[in-house]
């Protein structure tokens, strides 16, 4: 448990977790269960979490993507063995970080440089401009996940 919970550690700056399932596991509710317990534990209870529900062969059931109350994917069930809803993983993955973008304005001072090399990086800018005072002025669009995670590294710099 203890090798298990310091792997799970990272998962607090993560975007989205993929909590895999054994459908076929006897103890399945349990084990969904110790796992939501640890992620608390590590204070990572509340990143969005993407349940993929494996095995799905054993049962017999075609593959599907169950949605919550908003539309979004939160199940999938799969086989990884025949590879039967593997594309519905995909699917779903894109749906929870790739369809939500962000579209800003920045204005970079040449110290930070490195921001708008990643930004450019990234294939985020649509436009740039300098302004007299050294100022430049970006027009970025960006998955959201990519910018949360240039702020992280940034601090300050979408101010």
């Amino acid at each position: 448990m203890e090798a298990f919970k310091a792997t799970l550690e990272e998962t607090v700056s993560a975007d989205l977790l993929i909590h895999v399932i054994d459908v076929a596991a006897g103890a399945r509710e349990d084990n969904i269960f110790q796992v939501q317990a640890v992620l608390e534990e590590i204070g990572a209870q509340d990143i969005p979490q993407l349940q993929v529900y494996n095995k799905l062969d054993l049962l017999e059931q075609p593959p599907r993507i169950d949605y919550d109350e908003e539309g979004k994917p939160e199940r999938v069930w799969l086989s990884a063995a025949t590879g039967a809803g593997c594309d519905l993983l995909l699917q779903a993955i894109a749906d929870r970080v790739g369809a939500d973008m962000i579209e800003e304005e920045l204005h970079l001072e040449p110290r930070q440089g490195r921001l708008r090399a990643a930004l450019y990086q990234l294939g985020a800018v649509a436009a740039e401009q300098y302004g007299e005072d050294g100022i430049a002025h970006l027009s970025v669009r960006l998955p959201r996940v990519d910018w949360n995670r240039l702020m992280k590294r940034e601090p300050g710099a979408a101010a």
